[in-house]
């Protein structure tokens, strides 16, 4: 045996003795048969029934915890203690604080697992998306690698309707509208537009209701307010974008391909703004527009035949920069009623137009147009009403079907051609006729008197030649008349009488040798502007001339007239500009100067070694040619403008938005 065991042994308490254990066992059975009910159990034999080393184990620590006041549970003879109850309530309340801490991380858990479904949703709604957009795409021939190239306004516009779009439109057809918005929108600078109460990607609000009213003071008075709408809107039904009017909105960039696919486009109208770059050839799934206006922007690039809206009725795209031929698609624009194609670089012919049957007004001027005008140019088109195509290099001449038209302006090019004769059956409304400098040549037709409408008729700059009609006489509404500078035959003045509604008139340099009609002073009482200079006129100032008191410019410098400057004359009190020099007059100034001096006079230029001038403003010799040639110039420019027909080059409202 060990040592350990040994101490073990030694340890260990000396059992009981027999007599010990059976006092013991005698006084818990009078314990038991003090606190038992049941009195029918038989008398403990002590000789028959001695307890085993384990029984007296069990029985002497029971006899410990009675002497304690240990108290037992009635019923199978357990005995706790104390101390247990309380190892008890421990436990409970330990097993409770576990059972609520795994119900707080069951939760915590449950919060968890929630928040992966909606990042999961989210990456899901973009791939629907993008799905979607690609397949849209690709019907429509688009582009499909600015999808997903980040920093592309389609990816931002894909990431807010995925993120940050707080509408949460179903991923389906009825989305693409807002995602093309939302690409015009990060296209063109959203963020710096002038009008940012369009609510434009603002809350939850539909797309067509971006939009906000202009006020009364914001549009011309054949306007109102209720007609027009700055923003988006769906006036069509079915809640499709079909207007779009955006004008002078600070947007910036070129206009996205993606614009193509709002294909029930009436109304586009963008303004006054700095878009540039081409237009995407996707714009000619609009099949439904009928209003185009891009005015004022810094567009570029070519028409091609994509270019074809058979419903459109209204298109400007004056002020910018295009360029190229007109394109032939044109000829499928026979709803349009009024185009402005002014201000840009096209270049070729314009015949493309003959087709649009219903045009009423057409802006072509400051192009580069180089083709020829013929008898058959715009022969059908019976409804137009103002045609302007100066300023290009348009050859040709005059057809007659140009009669037709109220306001023809075609100054400023290289027609070389004849005038047409005036058809006499009537069939003209022609009232502005412009075609200064350029290279007509022939005769001025005696059918012009049929013309009866004229207002303003300007020939000036060109190489007519013969006689200048008397028959110009017949033109009872002119108000205007320009003949200068032309190689006429010598001649007398024409014969003007009854043109009493005539304001300005300029036979400058047409190399004529009468004397000064008297009758200009008692017909042509309207007159504002004559100017007779560098021609062979002779005789006096008729004092008849007194009688033009709305009299402002006045040349008959650089002729042969003679005698004084009659006292009549101080009766134009509005005169301004008035030159007499190089011409061979004498006596005193008195009727223009001094008292008689009329207040608005600026420019008074005489022969003062031969007249006697105290208010001239600059004076020359009567053997001076080169005197005052170049200050009348500056004069002419600078104190006077050619009065002219202002064509309408802003066609922002003809059509009600």
């Amino acid at each position: 045996m060990s040592s350990d065991s040994v101490s073990s042994e030694l340890s260990r308490p000396d059992p009981p003795s027999a007599w010990e254990i059976s006092q013991e066992r005698h006084d818990e059975m009078e314990f038991l048969d003090a606190t038992s009910d049941d009195h029918d159990l038989p008398p403990f034999d002590v000789e028959h029934s001695l307890p085993s080393i384990e029984e007296i184990k069990t029985d002497r620590a029971i006899l410990r915890w009675k002497q304690r006041g240990v108290k037992t549970i009635a019923g199978d003879g357990t005995h706790y203690p104390k101390r247990c109850y309380l190892i008890i309530a421990a436990c409970v309340l330990a097993l409770v604080c576990l059972i609520g801490m795994s119900i707080r991380v069951s939760k915590n858990n449950e919060s968890e697992t929630a928040s992966v479904p909606v990042l999961d949703h989210r990456a899901q709604r973009r791939t629907d998306l993008l799905n979607l957009l690609y397949k849209t795409y690709k019907a429509a021939d688009l582009n499909t690698s600015v999808l997903t190239k980040t920093g592309t306004p389609q990816f931002q516009a894909i990431q807010w309707l995925a993120d940050e779009d707080m509408r949460r439109v179903a991923i389906g057809p009825a989305i693409v509208q807002r995602y093309v918005l939302a690409v015009m929108y990060y296209a063109l600078g959203g963020a710096q537009w002038s009008f940012q109460q369009t609510g434009w990607l603002k809350g939850k609000t539909h797309e067509c209701d971006w939009n906000f009213g202009l006020s009364a003071d914001q549009l011309p008075p054949s306007t109102t307010a209720n007609n027009w709408h700055v923003g988006v809107q769906c006036k069509g039904g079915g809640r499709k974008v079909d207007h779009i009017f955006l004008p002078n909105n600070n947007l910036k960039g070129e206009l996205p391909q993606e614009m193509g696919l709002l294909t029930s486009m009436v109304h586009f109208s963008a303004f006054k703004n700095a878009l540039s770059g081409a237009l995407p050839t996707s714009l000619g799934m609009w099949k439904s527009l009928q209003y185009l206006n891009l005015q004022n922007n810094q567009l570029t690039g070519q028409l091609k035949d994509w270019f074809s809206f058979p419903k459109l009725e209204y298109l400007t795209l004056a002020g910018n920069g295009f360029s190229g031929d007109l394109p032939n698609s044109f000829y499928q624009l026979t709803s349009l009623h009024e185009a402005a194609l002014n201000n840009n670089k096209f270049t070729g012919g314009v015949d493309v137009l003959n087709q649009c049957t219903n045009l009423k007004i057409l802006y072509l001027q400051n192009n580069q147009l180089d083709g020829t005008i013929t008898e058959d140019t715009f022969s059908l088109l019976s409804r137009l009403q103002d045609l302007d195509m100066s300023e290009n290099v348009l050859q040709g001449g005059v057809p007659t079907s140009f009669y037709r038209i109220t306001n023809v302006d075609l100054h400023m090019n290289q027609l070389a051609g004849t005038l047409a004769v005036v058809p006499s059956d009537g069939s003209h409304s022609l009232s502005y006729l412009s075609l200064y400098k350029n290279k007509l040549k022939g005769s001025i037709p005696t059918s012009i008197g049929f013309l009866t409408g004229l207002t303003h008729l300007d020939l000036s700059q060109n190489q007519l030649t013969g006689d200048i009609p008397d028959d110009l006489q017949e033109l009872t509404h002119l108000e205007y008349l320009f003949l200068q500078k032309n190689p006429f035959t010598a001649g007398r003045m024409p014969s003007l009488y009854g043109l009493s509604k005539l304001k300005e008139l300029s036979l400058q340099e047409t190399k004529r040798n009468s004397t000064l009609p008297a009758y200009f002073g008692e017909e042509l009482t309207s007159l504002v502007h004559l100017d007779l200079h560098d021609n062979a006129l002779s005789g006096s100032i008729p004092e008849e001339y007194g009688n033009l008191s709305n009299m402002r410019f006045l040349f008959l410098n650089r002729n042969l007239i003679t005698g004084s400057v009659p006292w009549e004359l101080m009766y134009m009190k509005k005169l301004s500009i008035f030159m007499i020099d190089q011409n061979e007059l004498g006596g005193s100034d008195a009727a223009v100067c001094g008292d008689n001096k009329p207040p608005t006079l600026t420019n008074f230029v005489a022969d003062c070694n031969e007249l006697q001038c105290d208010c001239c403003t600059k004076c020359c010799t009567s053997d001076e040619p080169t005197c005052n040639t170049l200050e009348l110039q500056v004069h002419d420019d600078n104190n006077f403008s050619r009065d002219h027909y202002v064509f309408g080059e802003n066609l922002i409202f003809s059509r009600n938005g």
